[in-house]
């Protein structure tokens, strides 16, 4: 983990590391601390609807832990290296306890655990950028380990059950499908050996942690609708998208994948492990025996493959690619157990043929990117004498001291990964996604809404120029790096995103803006006659100059004034602050109202006076599904995005109250805490069984009370032939 920093100081703390995960730990953390649990952010805007969201991890015990460690750091950069520098040692631990589950001795576990954490996507996107994906691929070997334990040893699923939750709860969908994989393997490998109680045990927990994911998904479902996540289909625009001619260059650390997010260019990120042409060693005689308990992981290794080479875009799952780290890790096991159990002595033919392997890697990357060829044929030569090496140690030992070779073997493997991995990091050594040069002290945002009042909204397009100046900005910043200014931002951070809203202001990803945008905010709505701004509940206004161009620099309208003006930016404040964002900002004519209570999720109004036909009454909050009125009815969106609430004839005198509840949210929480409650009564029954089993067996190897007959059967001596691993 500390190789890419001799290179690049910041590398993990770029893209979205650096616009999303942290910025929103940072917020999460802060809410948390002050007692409030933040399902609904009104002021936010572009990225309020925490719970729909999902990745902020509401339910996350690990997303929970890094946002009230991140609310208190002093550095973010220092802070995300060593929190995924922790993730990848999980991940590293959790690779061994995997290869160890499936028999592999200690030294070729080790090669498991280590080289996993080496994968080209994992280095070069994840680990610099995509945290949630991180999370989710650090704890997925603890819970295939934990499934398979239930599955062979019939051990407590407490622990099986903890490590799939932490992933669903993570709220990142990649990784419950990554789960909900391992488990069909899983019950493969139970019918074909273990028994129908270990396909019972293993398809039990797969069914509380499908309940656990309920209410982290539900939500986020239902409310698609009016998100940019609905009608995206199924389509290919071939956005970090894996060919088949990127597994033929798999084994070449500086293997390259074209991308075109965010001006990526091309990585290594189709690198799985330098000795894959070892399976080109295996005794084909002996692989049968050794794949016998691995079916469940080919299955595993063939599913995950043939997502990251089917559709880029399916709903909303885009970049194929982000599924590597899991084809790495189940490659890598399948090779390591291969060469463990079914390689002899491999001869000189063998050895030429997976050099020969590597050469026409080196072919495929170097062809497609002519300008690195002379890397990438000096990475292949590096690789064949990895392989030449290796080739040496384990015909000079295997044949009289087998364990001296494994070991010797494994410290090769192990440590010829690692130069090659530097060797990776000297001729790439920037990570793809983009450094926005957010500055990384906690205390250095202060200045830049010094003068801004009330709720704040930034207008322009930004990130090019904060990319271009490595010296952090400290005139503005961009998505949820809004969250480190401790003001109500509009601008921040989201996935999904309000359809209609993003429309209507041009917003992008980033919370970003179009030329037009100025336009749209102080013009007229055409239902209520006030300007956007005010239906926003918005008393300050940061114009990015070299998007809106002369508009910033006109003067600003009656009831405005100029607070603060930067070689790149103008500020506009209201000349009196309106109320933050989630109140009544309109009524229709005729229709009086008096606002009484107002909450994230809650408002309520006394109706003074309403005509005959009824009326109408808007708030500056987005119309999210969930919804509900207490004395009124909701009525058609105003604008399309505003929460409007119809107000009956007759109610003068009488109070309305809205109240918002996240679509499902009922049956989420019932499945949630269900599945708490029923993986923790089965542990008790577990315990309890185990305790009893003890005494038995201790009371058994008293000859005078050891029964008589014949060897158990069914699930026992299933179990039996299980081999070591049941033990």
């Amino acid at each position: 983990m500390a190789v890419p920093l001799f290179w690049y100081g910041r590398y993990y703390f770029v893209g979205d590391t650096q616009s999303g995960a942290f910025p929103q730990w940072y917020y999460y953390g802060k809410q948390l601390l002050s007692g409030h649990w933040p399902v609904l952010n009104l002021w936010g805007w572009r990225g309020g609807n925490n719970v729909a969201e999902g990745q902020l991890g509401l339910f996350s015990p690990v997303q929970i832990l890094l946002s009230v460690s991140a609310s208190m750091a002093r550095d973010a950069v220092v802070f995300s290296t060593i929190a995924k520098t922790l993730a990848a040692v999980v991940a590293a631990l959790g690779g061994y306890a995997l290869a160890r589950s499936y028999d592999l001795k200690p030294a070729f576990a080790y090669v498991v655990g280590s080289t996993i954490v080496l994968g080209g996507e994992m280095q070069y996107l994840d680990m610099p950028s995509w945290v949630t994906g991180v999370l989710v691929w650090a704890i997925l070997p603890w819970a295939w380990w934990g499934v398979r334990r239930l599955m062979i040893q019939r051990a407590n699923p407490l622990l099986a059950f903890v490590a799939c939750v932490l992933i669903v709860t993570i709220g990142y969908v990649f990784g419950t499908i990554y789960l909900a994989i391992v488990f069909v393997g899983c019950l493969l490998d139970a019918a074909r050996i273990y028994g129908r109680g270990a396909f019972v045990r293993v398809l039990s927990l797969g069914v509380l942690a499908g309940l656990s994911a309920v209410v982290v998904y539900l939500p986020g479902i239902l409310t698609s609708p009016v998100t940019l996540r609905s009608n995206q289909g199924i389509t290919n625009d071939n956005q970090l998208a894996v060919q088949v001619s990127h597994y033929a260059a798999s084994m070449i650390p500086t293997g390259l994948i074209p991308a075109t997010v965010d001006s990526m260019g091309t990585k290594p990120l189709g690198y799985i492990a330098w000795f894959l042409p070892i399976l080109l060693w295996v005794d084909v005689r002996r692989v049968r025996a050794a794949m016998r308990p691995m079916a469940g992981a080919l299955l595993v290794l063939v599913a995950t493959v043939l997502w990251t080479l089917g559709p880029s875009v399916v709903g909303p799952l885009r970049f194929p690619v982000r599924v590597m780290p899991v084809v790495v890790l189940v490659a890598i096991l399948l090779t390591i157990t291969l060469l463990a159990k079914a390689t002899s002595r491999p001869s000189r033919a063998r050895l030429w043929l997976s050099l020969s392997m590597v050469g026409l890697g080196v072919w495929v990357t170097a062809s497609r990117s002519v300008p690195d060829a002379i890397d990438q044929f000096g990475c292949g030569l590096l690789v064949c004498a990895g392989l030449a090496a290796t080739w040496l140690l384990w015909r000079r030992f295997a044949a009289g001291d087998p364990v001296r070779a494994g070991g010797l073997v494994c410290a090769l493997l192990v440590a010829w990964s690692v130069g090659l991995q530097v060797y990776q990091h000297a001729v790439f050594a920037r990570p793809p996604s983009l450094d926005r040069h957010t500055a990384s002290a906690s205390d250095a945002f202060g200045g830049i809404l010094a003068d801004a009042r009330g709720d704040v909204m930034a207008l322009g397009t930004t990130e090019p120029y904060l990319a271009a100046h490595p010296t952090p900005s400290k005139e503005i910043v961009v998505a949820g790096s809004w969250y480190l200014t401790d003001h109500r931002v509009a601008n921040t951070y989201t996935t999904i995103g309000f359809r209609k809203y993003v429309s209507v202001y041009c917003f992008d990803h980033l919370g970003q803006t179009c030329p037009r945008s100025l336009k749209a905010v102080l013009s007229p709505e055409p239902a209520t006659g006030k300007t956007r701004a005010d239906l926003l509940s918005v008393s300050t206004l940061v114009l990015w100059r070299p998007t809106l161009g002369a508009a910033a620099d006109a003067a600003p309208p009656a009831g405005w004034h100029v607070a603060r003006t930067t070689p790149h930016t103008v500020m506009w404040v209201r000349d009196t602050p309106v109320p933050t964002a989630g109140g009544v900002v309109d009524s229709s004519s005729g229709t009086t109202v008096t606002q009484l209570t107002q909450t994230p999720r809650d408002a309520s109004f006394r109706v003074d006076g309403v005509p005959a036909g009824g009326g109408r009454v808007t708030f500056s909050r987005l119309a999210w599904p969930g919804y509900s009125v207490h004395g009124g009815t909701l009525a058609d969106p105003v604008d399309g995005y505003l929460l409007t609430v119809k107000v009956p004839a007759g109610s003068q005198g009488r109070t309305i109250a809205i109240h918002y509840t996240p679509p499902g949210w009922a049956l989420g929480i019932s499945c949630f805490f269900g599945s708490i409650a029923l993986a923790l009564l089965w542990s008790v029954v577990a315990f309890v069984r185990g305790r009893r089993s003890g005494a038995a067996v201790g009371n058994a190897s008293d000859p005078s009370t050891e029964p008589t007959g014949t060897p158990g059967t069914g699930e026992q001596a299933q179990s039996a032939l299980a081999g070591p691993s049941s033990s």
